[in-house]
């Protein structure tokens, strides 16, 4: 446990740093991509995949694998992914990119995060998560 949260600190630490620094967003960076710059798209996809392949750490610690719900079907990740898709384009930014602008002061992003909020609450009252799925 003490291993998962030095790792969540670290990287967020990080993430917001870069955020910060450069304007991470996925959202952006697409928008980039489409003008003819794929610098910033490329940077984050490396980045993802990266990352992809540090998950295969958790095979070696005593952490247990993140959350993982063999019973949600492939046509609801697709049809969940592209539905944050395109409230990514609506609110003009991603989650990242989201966070990064609200603690830059912009507090319209707030109706947003709680967005999110009733979200994962609406997700967890229908019996999403495995803890609360009634078989």
């Amino acid at each position: 446990m003490v291993f998962s949260l030095l790792m969540a600190l670290v990287l967020a630490f990080l993430i917001g740093w870069v955020s910060q620094r450069m304007g991470m967003c996925l959202v952006k960076a697409s928008k980039q991509l489409l003008a003819g710059r794929p610098t910033l798209f490329v940077a984050l996809t490396s980045c993802g995949l990266f990352g992809l392949l540090l998950a295969q750490l958790y095979r070696f610690s005593e952490v247990s694998l993140p959350l993982y719900s063999p019973g949600i079907s492939y046509p609801l990740l697709v049809s969940g992914g592209m539905l944050f898709g395109v409230a990514s384009v609506l609110n003009n930014g991603c989650s990242v990119g989201t966070l990064t602008r609200f603690a830059s002061g912009n507090f319209n992003k707030l109706f947003t995060m709680i967005g999110w909020v009733l979200g994962i609450v609406l997700w967890y009252d229908m019996r999403m998560m495995p803890d609360r799925r009634p078989f």
